[in-house]
């Protein structure tokens, strides 16, 4: 590769492995390294060329850069009348992001995007590796959707990484069970269950590898949720945490080290299995092994609920292998999964579509579309993304607990009046956080950054302030579209809520 684009993605904390990759393809080949983020993060610190636009403002840059790959005849129109569908419409729309509008919504110097195309233009072949935190707003599936058609344009089969789950050929359904049964379970939306836990629509809820009571948006409404009376709350864990402090009852659950496993990778394709490191050191029990006694206890009888699990693996597995078998892989040899031609698109017309047939019929919008961004005077986009030491809210035994901080720059710090180490409250209509301020010239005006999921000076969780709304397309959640107002001094004047 000749250029790497991290857009949205801080690579040096959250995948480090995919960052070394890329600092030795610039050191041994050249690469160009450029990081897309409204924040200086630590990748765009290492970066050749960082782009800082405002938070939201992603379709406008993408179709800016489109703009400019078009007029300077960068594109490969062999390979867009081959491969695409709609390049019309979206040759239509990015014609409309003149360097002036292009400019004011996304906040970046058009002579920046211009040094950005010519690199998509000069550098080819390249990659842009996507962020999660990228999908996380308002119009994020737009935002990824935007930026997955600029290597289209340049000729490239899926020239861009968001995530390589769905391009191995392993058969998921076996294991979850969906292709062993006809009954339909009652599925909700993750982002959204704060809300229908608040308003009853469970009796009984069974909680297992994650820690919801601080990691799901609007937190309020969903602890409210679970300390509900006529509500029993079942966690299955292997540390104290948040959650499991909701909990009617607490089951013990094995570490990774105390249980064997196979991990399907999610940005590379070589996969071994994992062998147990030691005995469990407590009498807890494995997720599979609660869930076939709950059935059993329940009446569960159909065969494939009750199957040794290692069978279904290997079933699941079975045209998904190269370089060996199921048994060695089981024997500990390292392995690789095969992955599906890099032209093979699941869209209706099999090819990429800039304009989605799927989105018409629907009634969404077939090409991505830039949402106004308006911020109130006085208040500011809240990010938050991940730090070094903690996955997700993981490992608060070993670092202690997530810092409880917020950085400004020093520009919107002063006009309110904050000082490097002040208490400030962040606060929405949805609650309220206290945090420790720190000023740093890494963010825009009008934007603000915290560590993701911490806990705030006074107990309030960071999440309380997020919106548990869907996004229309997708249905992802807006963690990054959190707008809040931030003041200082702390109200120690905060509700508990405890089972």
């Amino acid at each position: 590769m000749n250029l790497i684009v991290f857009w949205g993605f801080n690579a040096a904390v959250s995948s480090p492995h995919m960052w070394a990759l890329a600092k030795k393809a610039r050191r041994e080949r050249g690469a160009q390294i450029i990081v897309i983020d409204p924040r200086e993060s630590k990748t765009a610190k290492s970066a050749d060329l960082w782009i800082q636009p405002m938070p939201g403002s992603d379709v406008a840059l993408a179709y800016g850069i489109i703009n400019h790959l078009i007029r300077n005849d960068y594109i490969d129109t062999e390979f867009i009348k081959e491969w695409t569908i709609g390049f019309e419409h979206l040759k239509a729309e990015a014609g409309k992001w003149t360097p002036d509008r292009t400019e004011q919504i996304t906040g970046v110097p058009w002579r920046y995007i211009e040094q950005l195309g010519d690199a998509y233009g000069t550098l080819n072949p390249g990659t842009t590796m996507i962020g999660i935190g990228l999908q996380k707003c308002d119009q994020g599936a737009d935002q990824v959707r935007a930026v997955s058609f600029i290597p289209a344009l340049l000729g490239l089969h899926r020239g861009f990484f968001y995530g390589s789950g769905s391009s191995f050929s392993v058969n998921e359904s076996l294991v979850s069970g969906k292709a062993l049964t006809e009954k339909i379970p009652k599925i909700v939306n993750q982002v959204a269950l704060a809300d229908l836990v608040k308003g009853g629509e469970f009796k009984f809820i069974y909680i297992s590898c994650m820690n919801p009571a601080m990691t799901l948006p609007n937190q309020h409404a969903f602890r409210e949720g679970l300390s509900r009376q006529d509500v029993f709350v079942a966690v299955h864990e292997t540390h104290w945490t948040k959650t499991a402090q909701y909990a009617d009852v607490v089951l013990p659950a094995p570490t990774y080290l105390e249980k064997e496993d196979l991990v399907i990778p999610w940005g590379h394709n070589y996969v071994q299995y994992s062998k147990r490191a030691i005995r469990p050191v407590t009498n807890s029990r494995s997720e599979i092994w609660v869930m076939q006694k709950i059935a059993e206890r329940l009446g569960l009888t159909e065969n494939w609920l009750h199957e040794d699990a290692w069978n279904s693996v290997e079933l699941a597995l079975e045209n998904a292998l190269e370089g060996g078998t199921f048994p060695s892989l089981r024997s500990g040899e390292m392995l690789t999964l095969k992955t599906k031609p890099k032209n093979n698109y699941s869209t209706p017309s099999g090819k990429i579509e800039f304009y989605s047939s799927i989105a018409a019929e629907t009634g969404l919008n077939p090409i991505p579309i830039q949402a106004p961004l308006y911020i109130e005077k006085g208040k500011f986009i809240m990010l938050n993304s991940a730090t070094p030491e903690y996955t997700s809210t993981q490992f608060q035994e070993v670092y202690g607990a997530i810092p409880a901080v917020l950085v400004m720059n020093s520009r919107d710090a002063e006009r309110q009046d904050i000082k490097e180490g002040h208490i400030v409250t962040i606060a929405n209509e949805r609650g309220q956080v206290q945090a420790k301020a720190t000023i740093s010239d890494t963010l825009p005006d009008g934007v603000v950054w915290c560590p993701r999921q911490y806990e705030g000076l006074t107990g309030e969780p960071l999440n309380c302030l997020m919106s548990s709304t869907p996004q229309r397309i997708g249905s992802g959640p807006r963690f990054n579209s959190t707008i809040v107002t931030v003041a200082p001094g702390i109200n120690l004047q905060v509700d508990h809520i405890t089972k």
